[in-house]
């Protein structure tokens, strides 16, 4: 019976309409705002519109919610939805590009900012259905990057060393820095000479061969004068001496090999060399150390400190290993074990650097021991706890007078990754197996008397409820077949049929998408691309097109239409023409 009772509350439940069931509890907090956009909001002194560009009934709720959120945190937002129909010339004041519908605009005072709404919304190919699936809401990050833009008068410059075999930036990070509002710009130091005097940051991303003793010179010179460097390094294997010379002079060598972890803590994946720091609460790491994450560093190599510095260089620590980590010299060995000759940890494998040059100047460098701290597949297994550390990190570095540089990571759709060490591993394990299966049985024997005895009034009662519940199946069942058949007569008479077409008739169907031409053509009983014959068409996806022809509705009536041009419908960019037996 109680079996019963559980079936007929999920078949109500089932039978609900969305809106009454669907509630915001979501842990990525989607459609809220976080600390970060709310501590800039504060500080506010300037009036900023934001623009929701969609017709009237069209509007996506998620972000017309998520923008009410902002207008109620300062009195300086304000909101405007601006219908394209109505105002059909508003957008091509600020832009020439042909925007989708919930796009929004962003302005203050002479600046502006578009927001796409395909930026709003991330997708990727799903290559298993070959559609794109929804994966990212990025609506926070891009209006509080956008609020930042248009609010800011100077954006800082970053530049990013090459010429040395550099890697080149992840997408996720370069995405999040013009999202913080930083210019991206590169710098070949054997043509230049020096580091640009606009240079917020310099940015040095594992260069595989070594810098030239001119390049070290330029580059010493730049950080001695109060210049901000963030450096990454892999592991080579090759001689890297004006390099390494940079970071001596900063009180920081790398010890020799690949960090392996000793203790299972400290490890992801099974794997030692997949280090799972210790994140040291710092002012640049605070916020990572207090949310919980874990950073996840494969393949990176020891950081020493040294004691032959000068006095004015204080050097702190950010990621550490635990004291049973050792430095693999021999990578040829065949063993993952601790053998002679392997250097014995603890090691920092992150560190900050600062030294007050004079009464207003100070140089800032932040190192990281392994470029894959930057990689969305290592960021992702961490669940976004890397790409944090990475861009807390740059934040710190850049001058932020007279700009504002915030950036908001976007909230993922997916899965997140539960991160375990291997010690946690091994741990849930045991317990899975071992001590879960017998505790359950022991407490099922335990309570089996005492369920007998009240089985007889527990039974009447249930048999009570379910009848009750039954009722309510039977009613709710009938009342969503009501509303859903008004719904369907009441959409029928606002979406009008405009076009008919049987598939059977269909003889060719072209598309002209962005002034490019294809066209297929019915042969026989398949479908063959008209200009290569030999195209692998996919029958199915044709088929599924040509069937949607068979009734087509509109959308929206615009009536007394005297000028098309108003709607830009006199030249449409993009067309699709069917051909009929009949021609």
């Amino acid at each position: 019976v109680f079996v019963a009772i559980i079936i007929v509350i999920n078949m109500i439940v089932g039978n609900l309409p969305s809106k009454y069931t669907q509630l915001d509890i979501s842990s990525e907090k989607l459609y809220t705002i976080g600390d970060e956009t709310k501590a800039m909001l504060k500080n506010l002194d300037k009036d900023v519109t934001i623009y929701q560009i969609a017709q009237s009934g069209s509007e996506d709720e998620t972000i017309s919610n998520l923008l009410q959120r902002y207008a109620d945190e300062s009195d300086h937002i304000k909101v405007e939805q601006k219908d394209p129909v109505v105002n059909p010339k508003f957008v091509s004041e600020y832009t020439s590009d042909n925007l989708s519908s919930n796009s929004l605009i962003v302005v203050c005072g002479d600046r502006n900012k578009v927001v796409n709404y395909n930026n709003i919304y991330e997708s990727t190919m799903d290559y298993n259905t070959y559609s794109y699936q929804t994966t990212g809401f990025d609506g926070e990050g891009q209006i509080t990057s956008a609020i930042a833009y248009v609010t800011s008068e100077n954006l800082p410059v970053l530049y990013t060393l090459e010429g040395h075999g550099e890697q080149e930036l992840d997408s996720t990070i370069k995405e999040d820095i013009e999202k913080a509002n930083m210019e991206i710009k590169s710098l070949n130091l054997l043509t230049e000479g020096s580091v640009p005097e606009d240079a917020s940051c310099l940015l040095i991303d594992s260069p595989t061969t070594d810098i030239s003793e001119d390049e070290k010179t330029a580059l010493i010179d730049y950080l001695e004068n109060g210049g901000k460097a963030m450096i990454f390094s892999d592991y080579t294997g090759e001689k890297m001496e004006n390099f390494d010379a940079v970071l001596e002079n900063y009180g920081v060598s790398r010890v020799d090999g690949l960090v392996f972890e000793g203790d299972a803590q400290h490890y992801a994946a099974q794997m030692p060399y997949y280090l799972v720091p210790t994140v040291n609460s710092t002012d640049i790491t605070s916020d990572v150390a207090s949310s919980g994450y874990y950073i996840l560093m494969p393949y990176a190599q020891g950081i020493r400190k040294s004691d032959d510095v000068r006095d004015t260089v204080n050097i702190e620590s950010l990621l550490t290993t635990s004291d049973s980590a050792y430095s693999k010299t021999d990578l040829n060995s065949g063993s993952l074990e601790k053998e002679d000759g392997d250097v014995d940890g603890p090691f920092d494998l992150g560190v900050s650097i600062t030294e007050t040059v004079d009464d207003d100047k100070e140089t800032q460098i932040i190192y990281y021991s392994t470029s894959n701290l930057l990689q969305s597949q290592i960021n992702q297994m961490v669940s976004g706890g890397n790409e944090k550390l990475v861009m807390a990190s740059l934040s710190s570095l850049v001058d932020t007078e007279g700009s504002t540089t915030v950036s908001i990571p976007s909230k993922s759709l997916e899965v997140s990754y539960l991160t375990l060490t291997a010690y946690d591993a091994s741990f849930w394990k045991i317990c899975t197996i071992g001590l879960i299966p017998g505790d359950w049985i022991y407490d099922l024997v335990k309570e089996e008397k005492s369920l007998m005895k009240k089985k007889s009034v527990n039974l009447i009662t249930a048999v009570g409820v379910l009848v009750v519940l039954s009722g309510a199946y039977v009613g709710v069942k009938a009342y969503v077949a009501k509303q859903e058949a008004a719904d369907t007569e009441s959409a029928e008479e606002e979406n009008p049929e405009i076009i008919s077409i049987a598939s059977a008739d269909v003889k060719s169907i072209k598309f002209v998408i962005d002034k490019k031409e294809v066209t297929f053509e019915k042969d026989g009983d398949s479908w063959v691309k008209s200009d290569e014959t030999g195209f692998p068409v996919d029958q199915d996806k044709i088929d599924t097109l040509v069937s949607s022809l068979n009734s087509i509705k509109a959308e929206r009536t615009l009536e007394n239409v005297e000028d098309a041009s108003e709607y830009e419908l006199d030249q449409p960019d993009n067309t699709i023409t069917v051909t009929t037996e009949d021609g």
